[in-house]
């Protein structure tokens, strides 16, 4: 079933989510599905990977999708783990758990299809390390959402908190003051992001 509405209540969920309302690149029958990320040649983005596939390393995400000479950078806590593929094999395979952020250069344009499970609700703990991750469920908002059935970062994270999202070039920055953001940046569905937590939090996500 083709859906337009990402996994807004656990109700259209257990109904097959037949009353669904936006972003037409996510397909489900239940909370498992898929997400196809269109991705153009030569340019590097920042994703996240947004579902659970029971295995979620770099072969099992990419399967077979992205061409070689393709570049993916994981973050790992001070500095990048890069992979290159050539001959169909990636130079190394690391982990990207769900919710977990990484830049990827496809060497010529393809569509990256994300395929596992979405869990109804996700707790993310984090600390006050710089950590480069993503939704933990296939939603897209905004930094100031708050509340259930939202990416809640603006209900988790305290003030003093800072967001850098990838704009193609540099880091667009938001920091958290006083409930407000600085830069209003919206979060699309498998997008990934830089967070750094004032203070220790957990972000508490999704179908509450």
């Amino acid at each position: 079933m083709r859906t337009k509405t990402l996994f807004l209540a656990a109700a259209a969920l257990a109904a097959g989510l037949a009353s669904s309302q936006a972003q037409s690149n996510v397909y489900s029958v239940n909370i498992v599905g898929y997400i196809n990320v269109p991705l153009t040649g030569g340019t590097e983005v920042l994703l996240a990977n947004p579902l659970d596939n029971g295995t979620n390393d770099l072969y099992s995400i990419d399967n077979g999708a992205l061409p070689n000479k393709s570049v993916v950078n994981v973050f790992n806590g001070t500095g990048f783990t890069v992979s290159t593929k050539g001959h169909g094999t990636w130079s190394v395979d690391p982990a990207i758990a769900p919710g977990i952020g990484f830049f990827v250069t496809p060497f010529s344009t393809t569509t990256l299809t994300f395929i596992g499970q979405a869990p109804i609700t996700n707790n993310y703990v984090l600390g006050t390390s710089e950590a480069l991750i993503g939704p933990l469920l296939p939603i897209a908002g905004a930094l100031t959402d708050a509340g259930p059935n939202t990416l809640n970062l603006g209900g988790s994270l305290p003030n003093k908190s800072v967001i850098n999202q990838f704009n193609g070039t540099g880091f667009t920055v938001s920091t958290k003051g006083h409930g407000t953001w600085s830069t209003p940046l919206t979060i699309p569905v498998a997008g990934g992001f830089f967070a750094t937590p004032f203070s220790a939090t957990t972000w508490s996500q999704g179908l509450q």
